[in-house]
């Protein structure tokens, strides 16, 4: 069993920080947020300002989805960017990337819907970035990743979502309100939730392991 104390749970980050992907060949560091520069104007060289999106958000981005995703990342990621350039007139000026996000999720979400169905756990959310941990063993990784899949496999799709992108993408209730398309109040609500029900699944699941 691997034995997680209380105080860890008073942040969801570092829990959900525990188990290295396996098959990812290392581990997925968290991006440094953008620089909140603007981007050029669209609308007097739209090539521009797309190449500059692009440059600014294509990590993130392909970040996003290597988290979620085992295959056809490359592809899933410039899907994305092909959806900002041809709705480029509704990207946002101020901050694009809660934007991204949503295409990207709506796209993770078709893919998804177009090939075999697969468990959450062995799929849509296999990849994790971790630190490395000198003092677990790989079998303690393995272990701790399994635990964690199944306890965010418990939660509700948009209510995974929600706490993923807080815990992996560091983003602050209004711009994940604005990825998964509801309001900031309902998001604070549903974090919470999150929160408590994978915290009580984690436990159980560690418990009996």
């Amino acid at each position: 069993m691997i034995n997680v104390s209380a105080a860890a749970f008073g942040r969801i980050g570092p829990l959900l920080n525990l188990a290295m992907a396996a098959g990812s060949g290392g581990e997925l560091a968290v991006v440094p947020e953008t620089q909140a520069t603007s981007l050029p104007r669209r609308e007097l060289d739209p090539e521009l300002w797309f190449e500059d999106l692009y440059d600014r958000y294509h990590r993130r981005i392909w970040t996003y989805i290597a988290r979620r995703e085992r295959e056809d990342i490359d592809d899933l990621a410039h899907d994305t960017f092909v959806v900002a350039w041809r709705r480029r007139d509704q990207v946002p000026g101020d901050d694009p990337m809660p934007w991204l996000f949503g295409v990207a999720r709506n796209i993770l979400r078709n893919h998804r819907r177009a090939r075999r169905p697969e468990p959450v756990s062995d799929g849509a959310l296999v990849r994790l970035e971790t630190p490395r941990n000198s003092a677990a063993t790989p079998e303690d990784r393995v272990a701790a990743r399994d635990v964690l899949f199944s306890a965010l496999a418990a939660l509700s799709a948009t209510d995974r979502e929600i706490l993923t992108l807080t815990a992996w993408e560091l983003l602050p209730a209004a711009q994940v309100a604005a990825a998964v398309g509801i309001s900031e109040g309902t998001i604070a609500v549903r974090l919470h939730r999150a929160r408590r029900r994978f915290e009580v699944e984690y436990r159980q699941l560690d418990s009996a392991g």
